[in-house]
């Protein structure tokens, strides 16, 4: 589905597609829920992929926006394709299920203002920042809880 946006990107970012960046991808390809590194590591360490090297590409893939790194309160270090256009690696704030994962971008930075306001009055030149608002999607919503 997106594989090849994917190689692409890392090209036109100048990095190689070396064959266990590229089995990691082809994992990765059509996975709609957030996982971990470990997850990933556990499906590929049988071909022959090493621990280090599913770490390094799950960063490098985060440097140039193929994923994003979602906070999850089952735990911390989880990815999930990045939303939106491929390739983009421009800021997005996001609103993050918490039963599903699901992540919607936000239109626009309810921060800007404030990130402004900081940096003048800090004296720091602010060079990023990310805001994840945390709710339940309408899908999950929807769902009957146990008590039902």
């Amino acid at each position: 589905m997106m594989l090849q946006s994917w190689i692409d990107q890392l090209k036109r970012n100048g990095h190689k597609v070396t064959a266990p960046r590229r089995k990691l991808l082809q994992y990765l390809d059509g996975r709609d829920a957030p996982f971990t590194a470990e997850e990933i590591y556990g499906e590929l360490s049988a071909t022959g992929v090493g621990r280090a090297t599913v770490f390094r590409t799950l960063k490098l893939l985060q440097d140039v926006g193929v994923l994003v790194r979602v906070h999850l309160e089952h735990g911390c270090q989880h990815y999930q394709a990045a939303p939106g256009i491929p390739g983009d690696t421009h800021h997005h704030d996001r609103i993050i299920c918490r039963e599903c994962g699901d992540i919607a971008l936000l239109d626009q930075c309810p921060m800007r203002s404030d990130v402004s306001d900081i940096a003048r009055r800090s004296g720091f030149r602010i060079q990023g920042h990310h805001l994840d608002l945390y709710g339940i999607c309408s899908s999950c919503e929807e769902l009957p809880t146990k008590d039902d």
